[in-house]
């Protein structure tokens, strides 16, 4: 092999390495601590479903909030509360929230919801954030082991938080950003470890699919008809 082959095998059995790509670094984007046990999961996937969790969790209680204070008619209510406490931002949080109404008129009468009212009667309204925050972790893993986290923590909130309102306005507010800002940090991310509010709450599925699995099981029920039909007529399976 002369000298030009040699140099030329040599170069066609090189390794060839793809450029190397480095891309620029963007201090913009904010950072979000991940739980250690969620650490595989893909990391922007975890920002965006966290974070829908994070707001429905403020909006499913706020309606409900909204929803108990409806049922307080010696509390004089004006207008500047319930536009604070409206609505829902899409129409699956709407089903979430009515999932959840669903369940809290069965949770209104048993003895925990009895117990939930004694418990917010007592609460003193002068305790700071810390200790109200203490409070609530507590109350919500201890009822959250019974199955009933969510309604027996939602009903302890709207209790106090009417009971505030009683007294004024400000201190209202004051107990419902509180409440608002637990169930962001505290409740959202235990929501979201059990698979988003629809799994927790157990929210039946969304009309249009079901329509949609109606008419794929009606489709297959009809084609298997017609070549049923069209066997017997044939004698012969199409």
């Amino acid at each position: 092999m002369d000298k030009d082959s040699r140099l030329f095998a040599r170069r066609q059995s090189r390794t060839r390495l793809d450029p190397l790509h480095i891309p620029p670094l963007d201090t913009t984007e904010p950072v979000r601590y991940v739980p250690e046990n969620l650490c595989h999961i893909n990391l922007h996937h975890i920002q965006r479903s966290l974070n829908d969790d994070e707001n429905e969790g403020q909006e499913l209680f706020q309606n409900f909030l909204r929803d108990q204070i409806k049922q307080e008619p010696a509390i004089a209510v004006n207008d500047v509360v319930f536009e604070r406490l409206s609505g829902y931002s899409n129409d699956l949080w709407a089903e979430d929230g009515l999932a959840l109404q669903l369940q809290a008129n069965h949770f209104m009468t048993t003895r925990q919801r009895k117990h939930v009212k004694e418990s917010s009667a007592e609460v003193d309204l002068s305790m700071n954030h810390e200790q109200f925050e203490a409070y609530l972790s507590q109350h919500f893993f201890k009822e959250r082991s019974r199955g009933k986290g969510i309604l027996a923590l939602f009903f302890l909130c709207s209790d106090i938080a009417i009971r505030a309102l009683g007294e004024s306005l400000e201190l209202y507010e004051k107990y419902l950003r509180w409440s608002l800002l637990f169930i962001k940090t505290s409740v959202s991310l235990w929501v979201h470890q059990q698979g988003g509010w629809p799994a927790v709450l157990k929210t039946p599925v969304h009309p249009i699919i079901k329509l949609c699995l109606w008419v794929a099981v009606s489709a297959i029920a009809l084609f298997t008809l017609i070549r049923l039909n069209k066997w017997k007529v044939s004698g012969v399976p199409t």
